[in-house]
């Protein structure tokens, strides 16, 4: 990664775990959070590593709004839409390609719904919660005009964003 654009591996089982150790690389856990952020951790250290060292990241949709009522039902139907996308893509690659993607303990992924102040407590605590660096959010779903999620977004990086950086960086000072 030296001199070069970073490194990301999907770390869903403990097979990924140990390549993403082996290579150094960072990672993209998603599954029991127990395989793929405890044990990364560990083998990490254990290999001499500095888990800090890496960027830790996920996918994490956030709607901000003052009306989850109104604004959530077409959001949703785009989200079932892509989550069935991913189980046809793991059917198709085989029972054991899916890794630990079925653990107690599974990083959460739902959707964040709500007012500002909803979605800037849930996302600070879900990146200090699990130590993440990066977190991606959707600009816009499947089969959703990007007209129709602009309000959404702008409010996302306006008021939002802002207040889960300077809360995570107070956190981590």
């Amino acid at each position: 990664q030296p001199g070069g654009p970073p490194i990301w591996l999907a770390t869903t089982s403990a097979a990924s775990v140990a390549r993403a150790v082996r290579f150094g690389v960072n990672v993209l856990p998603q599954g029991d959070a127990s395989v793929v952020l405890d044990e990364w951790r560990a083998a990490s250290l254990a290999a001499g590593q500095q888990p800090d060292d890496r960027r830790v990241g996920i996918i994490r949709s956030v709607l901000v709004t003052d009306d989850p009522e109104r604004d959530w039902p077409p959001l949703r139907q785009a989200e079932r839409y892509r989550v069935a996308v991913y189980a046809k893509l793991g059917e198709e690659a085989g029972p054991d390609s899916a890794g630990n993607l079925t653990g107690k303990e599974r990083i959460p992924q739902r959707p964040i719904i709500g007012d500002v102040a909803t979605c800037v407590e849930e996302l600070t605590s879900f990146i200090l919660d699990n130590g993440f660096t990066d977190v991606v959010s959707w600009g816009s779903a499947p089969g959703i005009l990007p007209h129709s999620i602009t309000p959404n977004l702008l409010r996302y990086t306006r008021e939002v964003v802002p207040q889960v950086r300077a809360r995570v960086e107070a956190a981590r000072a």
